[in-house]
């Protein structure tokens, strides 16, 4: 943390980076910018569950614990570096097995920032730090401790680890305004926390994402409650041994037998399979393919699979064509993009949107059929059957009633 906020020109805003975050071996130096660490801030040697992200064996971001293999950061400092691993206290490094970025982030606005990264292995799980399970409505004004791993001078090449306080300024729908009290964060301080104290303890609230290029004013923080049912089932998908055959699961040891396949309909969507030689082997709905468990297409989160919210979905879009079931979709524009599955039309969940999306079976919904699938095998000759009984009753009481007549 530096001398008072996060470093994220505007220029940099709008090619999708903060500084500190770059592919190059010293990214302040090829921006031209110096990166600084948590302003007015001190060092510490506590805080351990609060990581520098490594790139080439190089602190470029920061990132918190939230349990034995899951850390939570801010999604644009998986854009232009990636982080092969992150340091533990003691110097020890466990290496990054995936990355997961929020679906919906946008690297040009920044909205959105938020990101899981999955470890190859388990860390001590007492390093983990809680996320905020509540609202922050209620909190504007409240005292903020930021943690970071930001430099002190542009030429510092050990950051430190650095903590100060700070003020919530301002909330917006996902983002957090955050202002000097008397730190803030800078560059290398990208996606650290800020931990509000309840009762006796400190909870996660938001992530650094960015600021002004001075460093000295408001900085914006992604809110952790904003992404609170994403971030649960990303870091609930990844606690070991835990998942079922078909279940997500966020890397190799997620799985209680098997592995973690991502399929290739819906690679964000990974789900755990097993050995298998028939259908039988497998739970239902699966099936046996290739010698092991899979979903019968279109897999859980891909387009046409069905869904009842957008985080269910590779494209964040959980889409509906008026009252066809809700199914994965991807977003469109009329008369302009060209769908390669079904047409653009209106997305009866998404008000004044579209979607690309099948048209309803017109046919089955005037027959009174909503599934849209095929009659039985044998429906035709039981319905062949029926009505020569109701036809052979009428004849029946015809005859009776020809017979009272006569009489």
């Amino acid at each position: 943390m530096s001398r008072r906020g996060l470093a994220a020109l505007p220029s940099l805003v709008f090619v999708g980076l903060l500084i500190g975050c770059s592919s190059v071996s010293d990214p302040e130096e090829a921006l031209g910018v110096a990166a600084q660490p948590i302003v007015e801030g001190t060092t510490t040697t506590g805080d351990p569950g609060v990581v520098p992200l490594l790139s080439g064996g190089r602190v470029y971001c920061t990132g918190t614990l939230v349990n034995a293999l899951t850390v939570v950061t801010a999604a644009h400092c998986l854009q232009e570096a990636r982080p092969d691993a992150i340091e533990l206290p003691g110097g020890s490094t466990v290496r990054v097995a995936t990355t997961l970025p929020y679906p919906e982030f946008d690297p040009i606005s920044l909205a959105n920032d938020i990101a899981v990264l999955v470890l190859e292995r388990e860390v001590d799980p007492t390093l983990a730090r809680p996320l905020m399970s509540g609202r922050l409505e209620t909190f504007v004004g409240a005292s903020l401790r930021l943690v970071g791993y930001g430099k002190a001078t542009p030429d510092d090449r050990t950051p430190k680890k650095r903590t100060g306080d700070a003020r919530i300024a301002s909330l917006e729908a996902t983002r957090l305004a955050v202002e000097p009290a008397p730190a803030g964060p800078c560059g290398g301080d990208s996606g650290g926390p800020a931990f509000l104290s309840l009762r006796d303890r400190e909870v996660l609230v938001g992530v650094v994402s960015s600021g002004d290029p001075t460093c000295e004013g408001i900085s914006n923080f992604t809110r952790i409650d904003a992404f609170l049912p994403w971030l649960v089932r990303q870091v609930a998908s990844a606690e070991p041994h835990t998942q079922r055959t078909g279940g997500p699961c966020l890397g190799p040891r997620s799985c209680a037998e098997g592995s973690c396949l991502s399929p290739s309909d819906a690679p964000s969507r990974p789900y755990c399979t097993k050995p298998c030689t028939n259908d039988e082997a497998c739970p239902s709905p699966m099936v046996c393919e290739d010698a092991r468990c899979v979903h019968r297409g279109p897999s859980p989160g891909a387009i046409g699979a069905r869904c009842s919210t957008d985080e269910e979905c590779e494209t964040a879009r959980c889409g509906a064509n008026g009252a066809e079931p809700a199914v994965c979709a991807k977003l469109c524009v009329e008369d302009i993009t060209t769908c390669t599955a079904g047409s653009c039309v209106r997305d009866a969940r998404h008000p004044g949107q579209s979607a690309c999306l099948r048209e309803p079976d017109v046919t089955a919904a005037a027959q009174g059929c909503t599934t849209g699938r095929p009659p039985p095998r044998g429906s035709s000759s039981i319905l062949a059957a029926s009505a020569f009984v109701v036809l052979a009753l009428v004849r029946r009481l015809r005859r009776r009633v020809r017979s009272r007549a006569g009489s």
